[in-house]
């Protein structure tokens, strides 16, 4: 028993192998990080201040940032997932402002470049995704929230070019609704 606890300990603890600290404090946030299969790392997320943009980052595997992007224009972005699809291509979602706010499904290169953006969702419900898994016929799923005011859970299939096929929006509770992690069965 003692040798079995003491490799759960071992196999338990872990150690910090670098510590980079991007943006203003109380201002940006980082709400993905994944690695390249070459061990560098994409983060990504959202700049605060002065507006909100969406935010790329690569590093190399030691965590040094080595692209750093800001996609910005008239529109304000929020990025809240994202992941490495089998051709090397980043799917982000997150949320557009333009002028009403929708989830937005983006597709990038490794390098940040945009090679796909779709505003998803009903122009007259104001939207935002915090997750996105593919599905298996190559479309994706995202889950999010509704409106300022209920905050009603909704997800949203699309197909492999980011259009809507279908939505369902949970009706309003006493709780705020919102959809952070969506599981395919």
């Amino acid at each position: 028993m003692i040798v079995s606890a003491n490799a759960l300990t071992i196999i338990a603890q872990s150690t910090r192998y670098f510590e980079h600290i991007f943006g203003q404090a109380n201002q940006d946030n980082t709400n993905a990080v994944f690695q390249l299969p070459n061990g560098s790392y994409i983060t990504v997320g959202e700049e605060i201040s002065p507006s909100q943009n969406g935010v790329f980052i690569k590093t190399d595997v030691y965590g040094n940032p080595t692209l750093d992007t800001i996609y910005a224009d008239s529109a304000f972005y929020f990025f809240y997932d994202a992941f490495l699809e089998n051709d090397n291509t980043i799917v982000i979602t997150g949320g557009i402002n333009t002028p009403s706010e929708n989830m937005l499904l983006l597709k990038t290169d490794t390098s940040g470049n945009i090679l796909m953006s779709n505003s998803v969702g009903d122009s007259l419900i104001p939207s935002l995704a915090f997750c996105i898994k593919k599905t298996m016929d190559n479309g994706y799923i995202l889950g999010g929230t509704t409106d300022q005011v209920n905050n009603r859970g909704i997800i949203i299939k699309t197909d492999s070019n980011g259009h809507k096929l279908w939505e369902t929006i949970f009706p309003a509770s006493t709780f705020q609704n919102y959809i952070f992690s969506v599981v395919l069965t």
